[in-house]
């Protein structure tokens, strides 16, 4: 009965790149193969299909400094590309890793520009080999920029009405300005528009891989889980005392990413069993 509490967000696409993944377990590679994209949307009333010009770099994040570059495809909104590509990973690394295509449209007399990303979580216990088909999604210059993870378990008990969150740990946080870094967490918990409590982690002293390992709770009745919002900021006390966001992550029913979308969906389908992941930090939109 309790499917259908996550809401979903709807997200307009760009168009669609089809890919076949393989790995090499002997030499701990990925294959990426670039098979096409499709019904790109992007400079549609700018540009006649005639003129436009795009290719593909692909990525192994949160290494957004090393990728491989498609060749060049002209006069196709649907251009085929059948190129292979291999980026080295063990497997205990997959967990932690994603693939993005970056689209990029090719210009003659100025800069190349980033049409939109495509971004495919990896996990080695559900290794999604063979071909896929994933979003293009509008560029998210954030990727350009980590801000580091979060390590997040939540739990829904639907008998006592409790909502556990965990906060694990975080790792690699993007440092401030002259490089210090006390984190701490927190947790903003809303039902509609209305804010109903706010929690905080205790702050760990000069760390970018801060452990907590911190349990909040939250009593919330099985018809109101729809309405729940939960938002968890990483924050810095910097040299002068104030804070500020590293980043953050959402849960409820405006999820930042699909990933938090999937782990609060895993939560309401398997009552009472944890459910822990690794999520990216974003800016928040407050």
């Amino acid at each position: 009965m309790y499917q259908e509490i996550a809401s979903k967000t709807k997200r307009e696409t760009l168009g669609k790149v089809d890919l076949i993944l393989d790995y090499d377990y002997t030499q701990a590679r990925l294959g990426v193969e670039v098979l096409q994209l499709r019904d790109l949307k992007f400079g549609r009333n700018q540009v006649e299909e005639k003129d436009l010009e795009v290719y593909c770099r692909v990525y192994l994040l949160p290494d957004i400094n090393k990728y491989q570059q498609t060749l060049t495809k002209s006069k196709s909104f649907s251009p085929t590309f059948n190129e292979q590509f291999y980026l080295r990973c063990v497997i205990d690394q997959l967990d932690y890793r994603k693939v993005l295509v970056r689209v990029y449209r090719h210009f003659k007399f100025v800069r190349d520009a980033p049409i939109g990303d495509a971004v495919l979580s990896l996990s080695k216990t559900d290794l999604q080999l063979g071909f896929s088909s994933i979003p293009i999604l509008a560029h998210n210059p954030s990727l350009d920029d980590p801000l580091g993870e979060i390590s997040v378990t939540l739990r829904y008990n639907a008998n006592t009405q409790k909502l556990g969150v965990t906060i694990i740990e975080c790792k690699d946080l993007k440092p401030s300005f002259g490089g210090s870094t006390d984190p701490y967490v927190k947790l903003t918990m809303k039902m509609g528009n209305k804010i109903v409590r706010k929690d905080k982690s205790d702050e760990l002293k000069k760390t970018r891989s801060p452990y907590f390992n911190e349990v909040f709770s939250y009593k919330i009745p099985p018809n109101k889980m729809g309405l729940v919002d939960l938002l968890i900021q990483v924050k810095n006390r910097d040299l002068f005392g104030s804070s500020h966001e590293i980043g953050a992550v959402r849960f409820g029913v405006e999820p930042d990413s699909e990933k938090a979308e999937r782990q609060w969906e895993a939560m309401i389908t398997h009552l009472r069993k944890p459910q822990t992941q690794w999520h990216y930090l974003l800016p928040s939109q407050n």
